[in-house]
């Protein structure tokens, strides 16, 4: 038997549902299904029904779409079987974000079949994220983009983040010099974040190395140079989190091969990478300490291969004196 609530918002928000499924749970001892459901004039109508047969056990609240045309007041309806749990909606909220993020701007449909979440939820949580700023609803394209609250954290990080006016001037001088794109990466906690490109319309970047790129420390020359540092713990730790993709025919996969590469990198004070993280790309780095004479960082330049043949050892003689030029900086705060 179904017992219909009264529209009321506060009966159909999420302490009360909780609060409903407590008292029913031990009245009864069964399992509560709650059914939000949308009447024909858009007014939230709660409604709640036991079932003395419980369902099998869940840590989190699952949810499914059914036909609800027994029902006279909605064409759609949740099941909900127990509350989410508060790290599933904060996971869930975020995965909403992201999926805006990622397409720019991503209709509620969109998001929807993308995550595989009902569309009702999605509308919540998009109206949630819009009401806090996080994003913008354009009423003429039906859709939603990232809004000033997600443009203020981003520039909150790169503030923080930023290699120092000196390094990146180091990094600029090194660009120039070589006549190749240049790059800064430190550590961050256990990740190994870019902080800092210098390029050119003549000598580009690596597209995917843009600021706060974390990704591939496996393929990449200032990848590798700061995974060769990392004790044999961490490094584990940090690639079984993230994994060793396959990124092109030459990109080292196998850990042990990988762990052999890295020795001979700590033992040269030099990373090469051909052809790894890029097809027909050549990248170079060498680390950069602080006063402690810890590696906190690594200064890197990458080139088509084909401009590569033949200066190996410019660009190792010019990364290593780049390099001493930005721990000189970093031990005294001065070049």
């Amino acid at each position: 038997m179904w017992k219909r609530h009264t529209q009321n918002s506060d009966e159909c928000s999420p302490s009360f549902i909780g609060h409903l499924h407590r008292i029913q749970r031990r009245k009864f001892g069964g399992e509560c299904h709650l059914v939000l459901l949308c009447s024909s004039s858009g007014v939230p109508v709660l409604m709640s029904r036991w079932s003395r047969a419980p369902l099998p056990n869940r840590s989190q609240a699952t949810y499914v779409i059914r036909n609800t045309s027994r029902y006279p007041y909605s064409r759609e309806a949740i099941i909900i079987g127990a509350q989410m749990s508060n790290s599933a909606v904060i996971h869930r909220t975020f995965s909403v974000l992201e999926a805006v993020s990622a397409s720019g701007s991503a209709s509620a449909k969109t998001v929807a079949d993308r995550l595989e979440i009902p569309l009702p939820t999605v509308y919540r949580l998009l109206h949630e994220l819009e009401d806090s700023s996080y994003l913008v609803y354009l009423k003429d394209e039906k859709s939603f983009e990232l809004g000033p609250k997600c443009f203020e954290l981003g520039l909150s990080f790169q503030q923080r983040l930023i290699a120092p006016q000196p390094i990146r001037q180091i990094t600029d001088e090194l660009h120039r010099s070589l006549g190749t794109a240049a790059y800064f990466a430190i550590y961050r906690g256990s990740d190994i974040l870019l902080t800092y490109s210098s390029d050119c319309e003549k000598h580009p970047r690596l597209r995917p190395l843009r600021f706060g790129f974390n990704e591939a420390a496996h393929a990449t020359a200032f990848g590798k140079i700061l995974l060769s540092a990392m004790p044999e713990t961490q490094r584990t730790e940090y690639l079984d989190a993230r994994g060793m993709p396959v990124l092109t025919p030459h990109t080292i996969v196998r850990r042990d091969l990988l762990d052999t590469h890295l020795d001979e990198v700590a033992t040269r004070g030099i990373a090469w990478e051909h052809d790894e993280f890029l097809p027909r790309q050549t990248c170079a780095a060498v680390p950069v300490h602080n006063g402690t004479g810890m590696q906190v960082g690594a200064i890197a330049i990458s080139t088509p291969s084909t401009k590569a043949t033949g200066r190996a050892k410019a660009f190792d003689t010019a990364l290593r004196e780049h390099a001493g030029l930005c721990s000189r900086y970093l031990r005294g705060g001065s070049r």
